[in-house]
């Protein structure tokens, strides 16, 4: 049985909808095994956005000259170690703990982490319909599809125990849970 004939049989989704489960599993699985494990990084998380995700300050770097945008990228990365780039994605080390809004460390100082500038999301016409699908908790969706994808994920990558979700269809994040168990959300 091929990925999408399981997808339709397992989570009985209408077609539009496994089509969008068959595609998200497969880019999630190609983006892993290009970027996840390059090099000598042992990444805690990788994400892939349109946006620079994670930092709220980005709002305001999208409207800076090329001179202010030097400078704000040079206070932008202070946090980070060992920056390097391969093919369009740009891999760090927290040089300090990494806190959220809310004043929780979510990234443990020395925390390897990767962001990757492309939109993964297949066009829909009616987003609304899908982007529960794989953030359930946002939208009160079922966590049938997104346990799917992530049991496919982890059977593409055995010994690992990686987790994906997205956030409505504005990024997509890859946790290591060795490394951030705190990231499974429920």
């Amino acid at each position: 049985m091929d990925l999408l004939e399981e997808i339709s049989n397992k989570l009985h989704l209408p077609y539009n909808e496994s089509r969008y489960v068959y595609h998200m599993t497969t880019q999630i699985i190609k983006v892993v095994r290009k970027y996840f494990f390059y090099d000598k990084f042992k990444l805690g998380y990788f994400t892939c956005s349109s946006l620079l995700t994670g930092w709220d300050k980005y709002a305001n770097y999208r409207l800076l000259s090329d001179g202010q945008e030097k400078q704000f990228m040079s206070k932008f990365f202070e946090p980070f170690e060992n920056i390097v780039e391969y093919d369009g994605a740009v891999y760090y080390r927290h040089a300090s703990d990494f806190y959220d809004n809310g004043g929780n460390s979510i990234y443990p100082k020395g925390t390897q982490g990767a962001t990757l500038h492309k939109f993964m999301f297949p066009h829909t016409d009616y987003s609304h319909s899908y982007r529960g699908l794989l953030d359930p908790d946002n939208y009160s969706y079922s966590h049938d599809v997104l346990d799917f994808v992530n049991r496919k994920l982890n059977m593409a990558f055995p010994g690992n125990n990686l987790w994906v979700v997205c956030f409505d269809f504005d990024y997509v994040s890859i946790y290591n849970l060795d490394t951030l168990s705190h990231m499974k959300r429920y």
